[in-house]
């Protein structure tokens, strides 16, 4: 659409395929155009949808909101469609397919071709097939908000099985008017015995900052383990899950999280660096 010559701002507004998913609602100069970036930029418009755009101006002096009365009538809406994705785009990084990993809770990573997919589906089972043989793990990831960047955890209120096989996949998220994708050739990895000491921890975050003198510690180690950090200690449940509440100091706090098993003497430490700002 051709803005009036008297034009001083635009407000654009692209609304997608059944209101499913994100879309456009800006104001701009009117002396330039606007060109949706690619992440990590921005987020914006999902593959493989249609999209219905209009504009309208305004020619006030001074900048406006949205509900001004000096805006003029919207335009008929307009219609387009995002390039269309494949799942060949996508491939599992780690675990290595046919490896191990070191905890019942592991984080799978994989890397993409293109840059401008941010939203996938990921698959996680005992069951080669993923049926209703074992249960299902499924999640919806945006990649871009993810630590590390396109990854899922397993979360820790429901670690996996020791000693047991498991299959993942991935495929990018097609959803509105779009053709759901087929999966990618899943992946393998084997998690590790029982018997060995293993150590997870979901919170804190590294490097996270906080305003208050404690900061919670959870996180799954071997059941049974002694898991102590600073002069706080406690005993991983019969699930693994542990529970405790560290002390800070004023500024950067190193947490030396460990679990012990007190039958062999193995320790493993992991180590969380926490930030108390008043």
């Amino acid at each position: 659409m051709d803005l009036p010559p008297s034009s001083t701002q635009y407000q654009l507004q692209v609304t997608p395929y059944g209101n499913d998913g994100p879309g456009v609602n800006l104001i701009g100069d009117a002396t330039e155009t606007f060109s949706l970036p690619a992440p990590p930029d921005w987020y914006g418009l999902l593959p493989d949808m249609s999209y219905a755009g209009r504009v309208r101006s305004t020619d006030s002096a001074t900048a406006v909101t949205g509900d001004d009365a000096s805006w003029g009538p919207r335009s008929s809406a307009g219609s387009f469609r995002t390039p269309s994705v494949a799942s060949a785009t996508v491939t599992p990084f780690l675990p290595v397919n046919g490896g191990a990993v070191g905890n019942l809770t592991p984080v799978l990573t994989w890397a993409s071709s293109t840059d401008d997919i941010f939203y996938w589906e990921i698959q996680l089972s005992k069951d080669p097939s993923f049926g209703t043989q074992a249960f299902l793990y499924s999640e919806l990831r945006h990649g871009g908000v993810t630590v590390p960047n396109n990854s899922y955890q397993v979360p820790s209120a429901f670690p996996l099985e020791a000693a047991t096989s498991y299959f993942w996949r991935v495929r990018p998220r097609v959803q509105g008017d779009g053709t759901p994708l087929s999966w990618q050739t899943p992946s393998s990895f084997k998690t590790p015995a029982q018997g060995k000491l293993s150590l997870t921890v979901s919170s804190p975050a590294d490097q996270l900052v906080v305003n208050t003198r404690t900061a919670a510690v959870t996180g799954v180690a071997k059941p049974g383990a002694l898991v102590v950090v600073g002069t706080a200690f406690t005993t991983a449940g019969s699930n693994g899950r542990f529970s405790l509440t560290a002390n800070l100091v004023e500024g950067i706090n190193e947490l030396d999280i460990a679990a012990f098993d007190l039958a062999t003497g193995e320790r493993v430490t992991v180590t969380r660096s926490v930030t108390y700002f008043p």
